[in-house]
């Protein structure tokens, strides 16, 4: 887990595309209510569809103390509205960090839509521990569990508990975000938190209904009520903006981002020191590199490769790093933990490193109110070579990041000086090239091979997935993908060596296959590579007809070559060639060119999409649909013989 893990300590709602931001953080809700609308009523096809459960009422409330403790009541009532909510509802559960807090469940029972009160019996606790009475390694997180009985439709659970904060993550300091999507029906949802007036809190509360008590006896009192009459489908990749869209109670006790930057360099600045340990690591893996930069890829690709990705979730252990020492020892981490053992290790070489907190979904926008766990992943910056590098990403090469973490806000945590950027992504470095050869016999069948060729984002994905892949599968993998591409047929494939972490991956395949074209003539016919690579024409085009948007969505740039050459067997003689296309878009432009030399029919196609940003907008997103019509079109045309 990233460096946000402690979220579930401050009953943090879903923010992320295709959750329910409903906040009642341990229930299935969001996976059961995401439909569409379909009905009025049961008979009639033109009324909205209510979802599988509602949320009767939600009530949620805090009482902060000064040195960011809290204790926390819940209540929730959720009704089943048909049967397929019933599993969705009937298990609620409570998590809380053993360390720093306690939780205890204070109801619990089936409300029959005749009134009578069923009381769950059914509970389990696991806990998390350590072997023969050690602490526990990975995550001291507890969870209680309550199993509801005789649930039916037109039933409601009634779910309470209290959970007590002993010790706030960040000493001194408290801060929630409930957000609110409009993907489930709720009749009421109430927030309401007090805490003393010596206690600094801002607040931003948007989409909601708020009031703020006076102060009485040195304490502050605020509530905010919600509720949701209509289910709004989620939208795929939108970003959450903090924007006047959004409905969303944020409470914050850190004056800036400065504040958050400088505590968590308080306890993770200790962590990165330089041990003879580290300093002996450090000479045997990039003594004789000849350059800094070297020096730091060489790190890079050692962490990377040697460091397992592990929880750190014991205690403050969500925000606070672990020591070089064991991280070395038991060759695991988070990201806080890369981040910190590669910092220590470029220091050894006397290159200078920060970490840099960073969100890693789709939060692009920070809020007014600084709020830490909008960051929830942990990467270094190395000022001297003005690079972002995040080591816990395998499979990527030293020098680029991963898209989901390009064109963000950031914080430098040992050098803060405002909010940073990371850089956007480069569309032309996101190359996806796929090249195929073949032969067509007189019979309709081929033989051929297709090369593919790829860059930027699309090189680790792919460099992961063959390093992982069953090689025993390989023939059932070409022979599925040919399949799905519209070819019968059997192949062989191999590629780079994926432990080599370059810019560029390649691959190939060899296969032959039946039935390319029907003959004798005559007919017409038309050649979708044989051979998927990362990202096909085909692929961007399901994307860019997704349904209208009224958000702002996360878009990628990206340069997308296919070429297609055919050797057609003699006797066939060409009536027509498609015409060459050639129009933009919006963000995209397009060429295709059909030639016709010495019997060999070839295809190229050149896609580029190149939007300013990250984000794009819902005009973007219809002037793409555009695009995707006019691609569509050409994709059809045929090539006619007899």
């Amino acid at each position: 887990m990233s460096f946000s893990d402690s979220i579930a300590l401050v009953a943090l709602a879903a923010l992320f595309a295709g959750a329910s931001a409903l906040a009642i953080p341990d229930s299935a809700i969001a996976q059961e209510t995401l439909a569409p609308e379909a009905s009025k009523t049961p008979e009639s096809k033109s009324a909205a569809f209510p979802g599988f459960v509602k949320a009767r009422s939600l009530r949620i409330h805090y009482r902060v103390e000064a040195d960011g403790t809290y204790t926390e009541e819940y209540e929730q009532a959720i009704e089943v509205l048909s049967e397929q909510g019933i599993q969705s509802v009937s298990t609620q559960s409570v998590a809380y960090s053993a360390s720093l807090s306690e939780a205890e469940i204070t109801q619990a029972y089936t409300l029959k839509k005749d009134g009578r009160r069923i009381p769950a019996s059914a509970y389990q606790e696991s806990k998390s521990s350590g072997s023969d009475g050690r602490a526990p390694v990975f995550s001291d997180y507890n969870s209680k569990t309550v199993v509801f009985p005789e649930v039916e439709t037109g039933d409601a659970v009634v779910f309470s508990y209290r959970r007590r904060q002993r010790e706030a993550v960040f000493p001194g300091h408290f801060s929630v975000l409930h957000t609110f999507d409009r993907d489930t029906l709720v009749d009421a949802a109430e927030i309401s938190l007090e805490a003393p007036a010596s206690l600094p809190l801002k607040i931003q509360a948007q989409g909601v209904e708020s009031q703020e008590f006076p102060e009485e006896n040195g304490w502050r009192r605020w509530v905010w009520k919600f509720r949701n009459e209509k289910i709004v489908l989620p939208e795929p990749w939108a970003v959450f903006d903090f924007g006047p869209s959004e409905a969303f109670i944020l409470v914050s006790s850190f004056a800036d981002y400065g504040a958050i930057a400088a505590a968590y360099d308080a306890r993770a600045r200790e962590k990165a020191q330089v041990t003879p340990r580290v300093r002996e690591l450090a000479e045997r893996i990039a003594a004789d590199a000849k350059t800094p930069r070297e020096e730091a890829q060489r790190l890079y690709e050692w962490v990377s490769r040697n460091i397992q990705f592990a929880d750190n979730r014991v205690g403050s252990g969500s925000v606070v790093p672990r020591d070089t020492g064991q991280i070395l020892d038991n060759r695991m981490g988070d990201c806080k933990d890369y981040t910190v053992l590669y910092q220590a290790l470029l220091a050894a070489r006397g290159i200078e490193s920060t970490p840099v907190l960073v969100n890693s979904g789709n939060i692009y926008n920070l809020p007014d109110i600084a709020w830490p766990w909008v960051f929830d992943h942990s990467i270094n910056y190395i000022p001297s070579l003005d690079l972002y590098v995040d080591a816990s990403v395998k499979s990527q090469p030293f020098g680029e990041l991963p898209f989901s973490e390009s064109n963000k806000p950031v914080i430098h945590t040992a050098d803060f000086r405002g909010i940073r950027t990371t850089p956007a992504q480069d569309y032309r470095k996101d190359r996806s090239a796929s090249r195929t050869r073949m032969t067509i016999q007189g019979d309709g069948s081929a033989s051929g091979e297709t090369w593919i060729e790829e860059s930027g984002r699309y090189a680790p994905q792919t460099r992961g997935w063959m390093k992982n892949r069953r090689s025993d599968r390989d023939a059932l993998t070409v022979r599925r993908t040919l399949l799905r591409n519209g070819y019968r047929g059997e192949g062989t494939f191999s590629g780079d060596d994926p432990d080599k972490l370059g810019q560029e991956y390649r691959y190939r395949v060899d296969y032959r296959l039946l039935d390319v074209i029907p003959l004798p003539g005559p007919g017409a016919f038309s050649f979708p590579p044989p051979v998927d690579s990362a990202s096909t024409l085909n692929d961007v085009l399901r994307f860019l007809v997704a349904e209208k948007r009224t958000k702002n969505f996360v878009c990628a740039g990206y340069l997308i070559n296919e070429e297609i050459s055919a050797r057609l067997p003699p006797g066939i003689e060409v009536l027509e060639l498609p015409k060459n296309a050639a129009f933009a878009a919006g963000y995209f432009n397009y060429r295709a060119e059909y030639t016709l030399e010495g019997g060999e029919y070839t295809i190229r196609r050149t896609l580029e999409a190149h939007p300013a940003s990250n984000v794009c907008t819902p005009q973007q997103q219809e002037e793409a649909r555009e695009a995707a019509a006019a691609i569509r079109r050409d994709l059809r045309r045929q090539l006619i013989y007899r």
